[in-house]
């Protein structure tokens, strides 16, 4: 009688094997993104931090700043200026 159920425990571990993974899988990608921290800056203060960035030669940093600028203040003469 013990036989029989001993023999599909061996079959049962590559999918709760799986399922461990999905699980990994799944947390991860719906962990929380980092906090945006120039949500409450004003348009002016995003292309001054952008232009300053860029000038220090930090374009990796300007580069999204900029990016944001654009979004914010679409239309604008520093929407403009931070496409150039």
């Amino acid at each position: 009688m013990f036989s029989t159920k001993l023999s599909v425990v061996p079959n049962a571990l590559p999918l709760v094997a799986a399922v461990c993974a999905l699980s990994f899988v799944i947390a991860g990608c719906s962990s929380t993104p980092a906090p945006d921290l120039t949500a409450s800056w004003s348009p002016n203060k995003i292309y001054a931090e952008a232009k300053d960035e860029a000038n220090s030669g930090a374009y990796d940093k300007a580069i999204p700043l900029y990016e944001k600028l654009e979004g914010r203040a679409a239309g604008t003469p520093l929407a403009q200026q931070a496409q150039l």
